[in-house]
């Protein structure tokens, strides 16, 4: 029992080094590299692909790079020019969420998206993107709950274990790992919903002017209203 125990720590271990010791590059289109980061030069970023370590070393130009996270969650954060357009719409219709999913018009709004009207806002983006990582490490680990639950109840079912200590670990491990990805879920949903509210504050606090054109005696006159 102690050794199923032990085998069922090391697995669980393994998968939460597997979620978390990665890399992000946020390019300035919104977009998110999983990366292992290995050198940072004057002009270029160099990386290999988190899912492929052994394989090419890839080349990006910092110009195109908002900013990098590290797997400890220092951060180093490059250019921050990014040509946006930002509309009136954006006023009259902030950004929902809900368990998770962003909106706008009633629209669920894709991952990217939700990054490209989050670029303006670094504070915001950057929590939105920590809580998103936190519900994709949750989705994982509920996935791993429930496998070890069917490995345990396929392993009791063929009788190797006299003493049920294969369905003690799958009922203790699984639901270890369910409990777990539970609260990271949680977690995860709150920072989306933080991170929509810093946003809509952001664009609220914005001011909004319209240009006029009349007439006066001095002729044809521009007139700005706030």
């Amino acid at each position: 029992m102690k050794y199923s125990m032990l085998l069922f720590t090391v697995f669980l271990l393994g998968i939460l080094n597997n979620v978390f010791s990665q890399d992000i590059i946020l390019l300035k289109n919104g977009e998110e590299i999983k990366a292992i980061v290995n050198e940072i030069d004057i002009h270029v970023i160099k990386y290999k692909k988190f899912e492929n370590p052994n394989g090419p070393v890839y080349n990006l130009k910092k110009t195109d790079v908002v900013m990098i996270t590290y797997e400890n969650g220092l951060k180093d954060e490059f250019s921050k020019q990014v040509i946006t357009e930002k509309t009136n719409v954006l006023n009259e219709n902030p950004l929902i969420a809900k368990k998770g999913i962003v909106k706008q018009n009633g629209k669920s709004l894709t991952k990217k998206e939700v990054q490209s009207f989050m670029i303006t806002n670094s504070d915001a983006l950057e929590l939105y993107n920590s809580g998103k990582n936190l519900c994709t490490s949750g989705e994982i680990i509920a996935g791993a709950g429930l496998g070890i639950i069917l490995i345990a109840a396929v392993v009791e079912n063929k009788g190797n274990f006299k003493d049920n200590s294969a369905a003690m670990v799958g009922v203790i491990g699984g639901a270890a790992c369910l409990a777990t990805s539970m609260t990271v879920t949680f977690t995860g949903r709150s920072k989306i919903k933080k991170s929509v509210a810093l946003y809509n504050s952001g664009i609220q606090n914005q001011q909004s002017y319209k240009i006029d054109v009349g007439i006066n005696q001095n002729g044809i006159a521009f007139t700005m209203n706030f």
